[in-house]
């Protein structure tokens, strides 16, 4: 095929947005769809190569593979070998025993099946895993594997077009539906990923017929970047996606590529500038550091919350991709395609071999806890710190239960008397609680349902079944006469952008509790960090550094004005009982831990240790006679 310029362009409109978004600048927070980008270009760009081929007879599958591997391996095997040491010396065993199976997972392009069954991609926790940008190429080389044997069995029938195009609204129909039931298997996998791909290849094969008229082609380019530019500004990590909110980026997408194969379309001649086209031949490299070095600064220097080392962190990845790309990719490009096969794949395997073998051992091992002292292993096992109820009492989509049938901790044989009703952050509450109260013979009843506030009314873009779920649980609550306490729980900070509507669904939630006659309590915000705390407190250890804080108060009371706010408001309209659990943790300085213990399990959930520093500061109001229906509160 002929070279276009323009589409080294668009690899550039679809590696910075990711880039920036990873480094945390807010007008790019859709800049993840980037990647749907990329996946169009792929198709596009091996099918124009293979179809032909295919046609006449002169398609190698062996060479197919070996420019493959000589297009991505000395890239990822410099990275992953980089991951590799660089964890082997800040990493404590259980952050470095992931780190290695996600070196495994790469190694052997099945990343996007490790992160499935291990990471939301969107979480806080994604922070700590420097490979997990790799999942796409996971399933760019699993198409690589499968495409080309599809595509010759439908050359064979002459029916190579039709499966393509088959094939594209298979895959699209079956992630709008699979979306509904696995948001994470709809994002990692590939049967619900290749549409964007075979887009791409629809337009290589001529499925989408090509655009004829000047006009039309400028009409085509403006509007395909006008959608990438929609994409990457107005989506965000709550946006449900891929499925059919894909279509923007990758509809773009294919608009921008049919538009440039008319001479005529100026969308092709802006994507052609210098600067984008060398920006998009180092796209490949620019993508594979750009996540490693904003994740190892983080662990090792904090994640910059100013936009200075924002682009600080954007610099140092384009900085990093440009060498790469003119050392690495620059000295190998041509030699692995170059040898016969079978020397290509004992080059790699030579290369490969090595890494695979001790991500092996790292995995198998703990994490290579040899390297490290005792108190660091004992520190990391804070992570593990959370309530011992958790997998069997916390709900989630895919764990629903009736209010009757939530967990009651506590006293055996006892009807519960209060209620700890939230989302994930009442989780620990409930069990300290739980303890407390069976000291007294009584119990409690958790009902907490993973990121669904206890928030009459609000929904949650990815948890369908939060408004029914507290409404179901509202009316139970009201209805047991045996309840006289309630305690709400919920992580303010994910709800930022919403402040005014979760206020009004806990007023809402608080009203119709207190009218039943319930005694209500709500705490003020807590502390967090960027990374989970034992994992930081274990790092420091490993590096000879002190007992760390998280930030000083001053700083926590901005960073969470809109939580104390919250609280405040709530507190005045409905003289809800606001309890002021962060002064346990705070004091001119916000501490993550004492001597004892660590206070969260990771970056802002409360481990058994951090919960049951608070207990006393609930314990008055639940031991309290609620008779006479009165709600007093207490002044942070």
């Amino acid at each position: 095929m002929d070279y276009r310029a323009d589409v080294d362009g668009l690899r550039a409109v679809a590696v910075l947005p990711v880039v920036l978004f990873h480094a945390g600048l807010a007008p790019f927070s859709g800049g993840f769809a980037g990647v749907n980008v990329f996946f169009v270009i792929s198709g596009y760009l091996i099918t124009s190569i293979i179809y032909p081929q295919l046609r006449d007879g002169r398609f190698s599958l062996a060479t197919f593979y070996q420019k493959r591997a000589d297009r991505l391996f000395p890239v990822l095997f410099s990275v992953l070998l980089a991951v590799v040491v660089m964890g082997f010396v800040v990493s404590p065993p259980m952050e470095y025993q992931g780190m290695l199976a996600s070196v495994f997972s790469a190694a052997t392009f099945t990343s996007n099946l490790y992160f499935w069954h291990t990471q939301d991609y969107f979480s806080a926790s994604a922070m700590t895993l420097p490979l997990l940008h790799t999942w796409s190429l996971g399933v760019e080389e699993q198409f690589y594997i499968f495409f080309p044997l599809f595509l010759l069995i439908a050359c064979r029938f002459r029916q190579a077009r039709a499966a393509v195009a088959l094939g594209l609204v298979g895959s699209f129909l079956l992630s709008v539906m699979a979306i509904h039931y696995s948001v994470s298997g709809t994002f990692y996998l590939l049967p619900f990923r290749a549409w964007e791909l075979l887009l791409g290849s629809a337009i290589a094969m001529g499925v989408v017929p090509p655009i004829r008229s000047g006009r039309v082609a400028t009409l085509a380019g403006f509007a395909g970047l006008a959608m990438l530019l929609v994409t990457y500004v107005l989506y965000s990590k709550s946006t449900l996606f891929p499925a059919y909110n894909a279509l923007l980026p990758t509809v773009g997408a294919a608009l921008i590529i049919m538009a440039g194969a008319h001479p005529l379309s100026p969308a092709s001649r802006l994507l052609s500038n210098p600067a984008l086209v060398v920006t998009g031949k180092a796209s490949y490299s620019i993508y594979m550091w750009h996540w490693p070095i904003i994740v190892f600064h983080g662990l090792l220097l904090g994640f910059p919350m100013d936009a200075a080392g924002k682009w600080w962190l954007v610099a140092l990845s384009l900085l990093a991709g440009f060498a790469s790309w003119y050392v690495i990719e620059g000295a190998t490009r041509g030699r692995l395609s170059g040898m016969p096969a079978r020397r290509t794949a004992a080059v790699s395997m030579a290369l490969f071999a090595p890494v695979v073998a001790f991500a092996g051992y790292g995995v198998v091992s703990g994490g290579v806890p040899e390297r490290v002292a005792p108190e660091v292993v004992k520190m990391e096992q804070y992570r593990k710190d959370f309530s011992p109820h958790r997998l069997r009492c916390h709900q989630d989509d895919d764990n629903r239960r009736e209010y009757n049938g939530a967990c009651v901790l506590g006293t055996a044989d006892t009807s519960p008397d209060t209620v700890v009703w939230g989302d994930s952050h009442g989780v620990e509450i409930a069990a300290a609680l739980g303890e407390r109260l069976a000291e007294e013979g009584r119990s409690l009843r958790q009902v907490t349902y993973s990121a669904c506030p206890p928030a009459k009314g609000v929904e949650q873009p990815n948890r369908r079944f939060c408004v029914p779920h507290n409404d179901q649980t509202l009316t139970a609550i009201v209805n047991d006469p045996a309840v006289q306490n309630v305690v709400l729980a919920a992580y303010y900070a994910s709800h930022s952008n919403d402040f005014e509507q979760l206020a009004k669904g806990l007023e809402n939630s608080i009203n119709a509790l207190q009218q039943a006659g319930k005694r209500v309590i709500v705490s003020y915000p807590l502390p967090e960090t960027t990374v989970d705390m034992p994992m930081m407190m274990a790092r420091r250890m490993m590096l000879g550094n002190g007992l760390p804080d998280i930030e000083s108060y001053e700083d926590f009371r901005a960073d969470f004005q809109q939580g104390f706010e919250l609280v405040e408001e709530l507190e005045r309209k409905t003289g809800v009982i606001a309890v002021p659990t962060y002064q346990r943790f705070c004091d001119q300085r916000c501490q993550m831990a004492d001597k004892n213990g660590v206070y969260f399990f990771d970056r802002h959930h409360l481990s058994m240790y951090g919960a049951r520093q608070l207990t006393p500061l609930y314990q008055p109001w639940l031991s309290a006679s609620n008779e006479d229906g009165t709600h007093a509160s207490v002044a942070p």
